[in-house]
C-alpha cells in the first residue's frame, strides 16, 4: 500500500493461486474507503477471482496447444503406419508378379464402395488397412504352392485355404489393426456358405469382408493372368451379377454395378 494521487491510496494485490503466481493488481482507492472492512474484503475477492480467471484462460490455451500437438503427432504416427502397410503390401504383391499392384488397387475400390454403402472416414480407413493386408497370410504359404503355374492339387489347395487364418494370427497382436481383422480373415467367405475358412453364410459374414470379397474377385477377373486374358469391366460386372445371391451379397453387387455404370469405377481403376 503506497500513497496515490488526490488523497487516494494505491494498493497492490497479488494475483496468485495454489498452482502459481501470475502478477499483481494495482488499485487506486480513496483513503476513506479503508475504514470500511468490507471494502478490503471485496478487493481480496476481486484479486482472487481475477487470478482464478487468468489461470483458467492460461490452462485452456495450454490445453488447446497440447491437444493440437497430440493431434499432429497422432496424424504423423498414423501416416507412418499407413506408409508401412503400403510398403508391406507392395512387398507381398511383388512376391507374385501376377498380383503386383493388386492390394493397392483393391484398397482404393473397396474404400469407395464402402463409402457408397454408408461408411464414415474411420470405417473407410479400417477397410483400407484390411484391404492392403488381406493376403498377408500368404507369407505362410510356400512358393511351390503360391507360385505354381498350373492347377493346385487337393493338398496344395488345402494349404492355400489356410492363408486367411495365418493372416489373422499375424496381426492379432497389433492393436491398431484389430478392426481390420474381418477383411483379412473372412474375405473368402461366400454368401451361400461355400467359402472358407469357416463357411459363414449371408449376414454372418462381416460387412467389410462382404464388400471386399466383391472387389477382390472383380480385380482378379480384370487383371492379366498367364492362363487367361483379362475380362473387360463390363464382362466382370456381368459375371458378379450372375453370382449375386450365391457367392456375393446381392445388395453389394447392385451398388458395385452402379459404380461401374456411373463411371466411378473407371476413375478408380
Amino acid at each position: 500500500m503506497v500513497p496515490g494521487p488526490d488523497e487516494s491510496t494505491r494498493v497492490c494485490l497479488p494475483l496468485k493461486t495454489p498452482r502459481r503466481r501470475y502478477g499483481a493488481l494495482w488499485v487506486d482507492a480513496p483513503e476513506t474507503s479503508w475504514h470500511n472492512p468490507r471494502f478490503a474484503d471485496d478487493l481480496n475477492t476481486l484479486s482472487n477471482q481475477a487470478a482464478i480467471s487468468l489461470e483458467r484462460s492460461i490452462l485452456l490455451a495450454e490445453t488447446r496447444k497440447q491437444a493440437a500437438q497430440l493431434e499432429s503427432a497422432y496424424r504423423k504416427l498414423e501416416l507412418t503406419y499407413d506408409q508401412t502397410l503400403a510398403a508391406l503390401s507392395s512387398a507381398l504383391d511383388a512376391r507374385d508378379r501376377e498380383t503386383e499392384g493388386h492390394s493397392l488397387r483393391v484398397s482404393h475400390v473397396a474404400c469407395a464402395l464402402g463409402r457408397r454403402l454408408g461408411m464414415n472416414d474411420e470405417q473407410a480407413k479400417v477397410m483400407e488397412r484390411g484391404a492392403l493386408l488381406h493376403d498377408i497370410g500368404k507369407i505362410g504359404v510356400s512358393d511351390a504352392v503360391l507360385l505354381k503355374p498350373g492347377k493346385l492339387n487337393d493338398e496344395e489347395w488345402e494349404f492355400m485355404r489356410q492363408h486367411p487364418d495365418i493372416g489373422s494370427h499375424i496381426i492379432e497382436g497389433i492393436p491398431f489393426l484389430q478392426e481390420a481383422m474381418p477383411v483379412i480373415r473372412f474375405h473368402h467367405e461366400r454368401w451361400d456358405g461355400s467359402g472358407y475358412p469357416m463357411g459363414l453364410k449371408e449376414n454372418a459374414i462381416p460387412l467389410m469382408a462382404r464388400i471386399f470379397g466383391v472387389v477382390d474377385v472383380f480385380d482378379a477377373l480384370t487383371s492379366n493372368r498367364p492362363y487367361r486374358t483379362p475380362m473387360t469391366m463390363d464382362e466382370a460386372v456381368a459375371y458378379l451379377e450372375t453370382q449375386a445371391g450365391s457367392a456375393f451379397d446381392p445388395f453389394i453387387v447392385t451398388e458395385f454395378s452402379k459404380m461401374a455404370r456411373d463411371g466411378t469405377l473407371a476413375n478408380l481403376t
